[in-house]
């Protein structure tokens, strides 16, 4: 983008952003604007809806959110393409809902940098798929991209996304698009999303686990989810889980069964959930989570962990699990997490 500077104001400016609402142009250093998706992330599938709808975008350009963080993305009727590597190397991405009036998906559209994604239903109104634009990730750009693990393409029969699968040896499933029925566990506190409706649910607890957490990690419970309709067993082609957690809990390790052995994914609260989509072969989860102020490493946040914080500052002591100690989230241990652990024990200390 080039453009005309008035004056050498701005040119002289320190300052870490800057805005020229004259062009509509914003300055801003890489890893700050890293600080500000990890903040909204949760909002931008929503904002995006609404500027397209308001500009009535009908394209979406090259490259245009490569590497960003989304959990979820939900495109307005008004788009008809998504131009290359629109998508590329998001991360964490479970929920993608195109839009009926798509019609062209650029190559390596959807190339995404996480195994996250387990379906995705690509209207009949689709007439181009370019290569690699579906269904496939590369944890890092040099490495060849694969197929997702347990990727499903729904799509209709006759259709270019079923001719996509075909010629990219991916599992295709003619169907409409499923509308997700919601599932909820009151003893758990677990909600289920489900492509089926008229399904009964039940949730198997335990206190046992099944692998060892990592240090720093507490296990919280292995779940068994399990579906029943009209009376018999019934497995959903995917589901989409929420985990409630503790506002202190940082991170959480989900341990997941598949029928070919465990596998582990890493996923951070939102909303005080943990959210992510799994699909019928992987209803067993073992769940650990790290709780920011467990610095004795016990499972549980109390006095015995602010004690132990205080003789770290005070004496050079020790920390069982020292990556706990940071609970506010600026990369350092210090008097700062000091008094964050006495207000989360105290709140009355103010």
């Amino acid at each position: 983008m080039i453009f005309e500077m008035k004056d050498n104001k701005d040119v002289d400016s320190l300052s870490h952003t800057t805005w020229r609402c004259q062009y509509h142009v914003v300055f801003a250093p890489k890893y700050r604007r890293m600080v500000i998706y990890g903040q909204i992330k949760k909002d931008i599938g929503q904002i995006l809806r609404q500027l397209c709808e308001q500009k009535g975008i009908e394209i979406i350009e090259e490259s245009a959110f490569a590497n960003t963080s989304l959990r979820s993305l939900i495109l307005p009727d008004s788009i008809i393409e998504i131009g290359d590597a629109a998508f590329q190397g998001v991360d964490y991405l479970s929920t993608i809902r195109l839009g009926s009036n798509l019609q062209l998906i650029g190559s390596k559209a959807f190339l995404l940098q996480s195994d996250t994604l387990c379906s995705l239903y690509v209207p009949e109104s689709v007439i181009s798929i370019g290569e690699k634009a579906i269904g496939y990730w590369a944890e890092f750009e040099w490495k060849t991209p694969m197929v997702g693990s347990n990727f499903i393409l729904y799509g209709e029969s006759g259709s270019e996304a079923q001719d996509y699968a075909k010629s990219n040896s991916i599992s295709f499933l003619t169907k409409p698009e499923p509308g997700l029925t919601k599932y909820y566990d009151a003893a758990t506190g677990i909600t289920v999303f489900a492509p089926d409706s008229g399904l009964q649910m039940q949730i198997s607890v335990s206190d046992s686990q099944k692998l060892e957490p990592d240090p720093g990690y507490t296990f919280q419970g292995w779940y068994q989810i399990q579906f029943t309709k009209n009376g018999s067993n019934y497995t959903p082609t995917f589901m989409q889980v929420q985990i409630p957690m503790e506002q202190n809990v940082r991170r959480c390790t989900v341990f997941i069964n598949r029928l070919n052995g465990f596998y582990t994914e890493i996923y951070y609260p939102q909303n005080g959930n943990i959210d992510f989509t799994t699909t019928k072969d992987a209803f067993q989860l073992d769940v650990c989570k790290q709780l920011l102020g467990d610095v004795n490493d016990d499972g549980t946040v109390t006095l015995a962990d602010l004690i132990m914080l205080q003789k770290y500052m005070l004496y050079n002591g020790t920390l069982l699990a020292p990556e706990n100690a940071d609970l506010n989230q600026d990369t350092a241990c210090n008097g700062f997490d000091l008094l964050y652990l006495k207000r989360t024990l105290f709140p009355s200390i103010g």
